[in-house]
């Protein structure tokens, strides 16, 4: 098991937004991304915990309010956050090639978020685990040019 460097755990709730995105800030400075790397991550991150804040729990009458992680951790050159929910299942990896393919003008509602993602991480792995979903993004620390 590759050892975390850190986490925040929070509950999953719109108001949490602005502590979490504090902490990925000082998580990407702290991985030393250059400046247009950088806000490429904060995006794609955010777009990710944006979407668990949303949607993880959205009708779920027994846990209204649940919780969520986000975790870092160093991988050679690569940099990998890992968020993970006890939400409904949901894998944002089994999007189709065409709708992966769309244009922001003319991608739906609501798919916009996964194509960003998409956009800016390296690789993009999905696992449900029990009655957990666990998002994992690994980001390699130098500009892809993207």
């Amino acid at each position: 098991m590759i050892p975390v460097s850190a986490n925040i755990r929070f509950p999953a709730k719109m108001s949490e937004l602005p502590a979490i995105l504090n902490w990925i800030r000082r998580e990407i400075e702290k991985a030393g991304f250059p400046p247009r790397r950088a806000m490429q991550v904060e995006l794609a991150v955010e777009e990710a915990v944006v979407n668990v804040l949303h949607y993880a729990y959205a009708g779920l009458p027994e846990e209204p309010t649940g919780e969520a992680e986000l975790q870092t951790r160093r991988e050679s050159e690569a940099f990998v956050f890992e968020l993970s929910d006890r939400g409904r299942p949901f894998d944002p990896t089994e999007k189709k090639p065409a709708e992966a393919n769309l244009d922001w003008q003319n991608a739906p509602i609501g798919g916009k978020g996964i194509l960003l993602i998409g956009r800016f991480v390296d690789e993009l792995h999905y696992e449900r685990r029990g009655d957990q979903n666990i998002l994992t993004m690994r980001i390699m620390i130098e500009d892809r040019g993207s």
